[in-house]
């Protein structure tokens, strides 16, 4: 058995873990957290590099699959206890298990397609919303998701579970420059639609059927000049029950999946 027992929160290892808190300290050691079975086993699924994990007696009880491939896994893996277990964890509630993997790389800039669907954020920084738009991004089969300047990292625990597993699912990269990013997929064929509140047509009047790219800004902001003047369309979500706004992540799934029903009404006729 793999397993061995950690007792003190001195440990380096967990002063490791609680470091990865911090998304400087994600970046220069190159690792993340992962907390909780379902997550775990969707790293574990894509092959992601885990590093070591911290699991109690009782999640190996309750786990014993899950167990039984950490205890036959070549990297370490530390039986603590449940209040040890939450001290080196970013949640309150880590369901049993923490493991540490390593970043996983960006994605390539993607080439324009026929079927291209891209979820570019900008300003999205509540992590919750940026772990939500992956997931949605993963549901309605985008293709990419472009993480702009001002957006949470994807590694951010809180968006690592937000995302349910949705992280291991969905290309993802990060640019300093969305807007040139976004002029040059616009100059290749791809239609550009920046959500904006009001004053643009509503989201199910424009064409997304072709390659497109979904573009949601802050909640309080929405999109800046330099990614609004990118734009060949300027997308409102109608809001009939007089509320001001949505926040970025609703406003990210409607637009995609009007996006996907289009494609799929497309696919019916062509029949």
């Amino acid at each position: 058995m793999n397993r061995r027992v950690l007792t003190s929160d001195a440990n380096p290892r967990v002063k490791l873990a609680r470091r990865l808190h911090e998304r400087r300290q994600r970046e220069k050691e190159g690792l993340f957290l992962l907390e909780g079975p379902h997550l775990l086993e969707a790293a574990l699924g894509a092959g992601a590099a885990v590093r070591e994990a911290f699991c109690t007696a009782a999640f190996a009880e309750a786990h014993a699959t899950l167990a039984g491939r950490l205890d036959a896994s070549p990297w370490p893996v530390w039986e603590v206890s449940e209040t040890l277990l939450r001290r080196l964890a970013a949640t309150e509630e880590p369901q049993g298990v923490v493991a540490i993997a390593e970043l996983l790389p960006d994605a390539a800039e993607p080439p324009v397609a026929p079927g291209l669907l891209v979820l570019a954020l900008e300003g999205v920084s509540d992590p919750g919303n940026v772990g939500t738009a992956l997931r949605a991004a993963h549901a309605a089969g985008a293709s990419c998701v472009v993480l702009g300047p001002g957006c949470c990292d994807r590694f951010n625990p809180k968006a690592v579970r937000a995302s349910v597993g949705a992280l291991f699912a969905v290309p993802t990269l990060a640019v300093d420059d969305l807007a040139a990013l976004l002029r040059r997929l616009r100059e290749g064929g791809a239609r550009v639609a920046v959500a904006e509140p009001r004053g643009a047509r509503r989201c199910w009047e424009a064409d997304l059927r072709g390659p497109a790219v979904v573009v949601v800004g802050s909640e309080a902001h929405g999109a800046s000049d330099a990614v609004r003047a990118e734009a060949t369309e300027r997308v409102a979500i109608p809001m009939p029950g007089g509320a001001e706004s949505l926040n970025a992540a609703a406003a990210a799934a409607i637009l995609l999946y009007e996006a996907s029903r289009q494609r799929l009404d497309r696919e019916a006729r062509q029949r």
